[in-house]
């Protein structure tokens, strides 16, 4: 392959990158739908949030595994221990829901 070829098939992975914008509106729209079935649980909000971003951005592949659990639940902790950090992933939630 040359490297005109390579650039060609870079620009093509470019092309069909979902952008910043539309990775915010797909978490949005699932996130929506999933709420009602999370009820107000804080904690199971919070792994949600972090399950779909990390999907969202790649990290967790189609199946999630052990690791991948073992993964949000220490951000989850994380999140958790530092009252601003908490505070604004409140807010995030909140915002989703249409609460300010």
């Amino acid at each position: 392959m040359n490297k005109e070829e390579l650039d060609l098939d870079n620009d093509l992975d470019d092309l069909f990158e979902p952008t910043q914008i539309e990775k915010n509106i797909q978490f949005e729209t699932l996130y929506k739908c999933m709420m009602p079935h999370l009820k107000n649980n804080y904690s199971e909000l919070v792994a949600a949030h972090l399950l779909l971003i990390l999907k969202l951005e790649g990290v967790i592949g189609e199946s999630i595994t052990d690791k991948d659990m073992e993964m949000i639940e220490d951000m989850k902790q994380k999140i958790f221990d530092d009252s601003d950090l908490s505070k604004e992933v409140l807010r995030v939630i909140n915002s989703v829901k249409g609460k300010k």
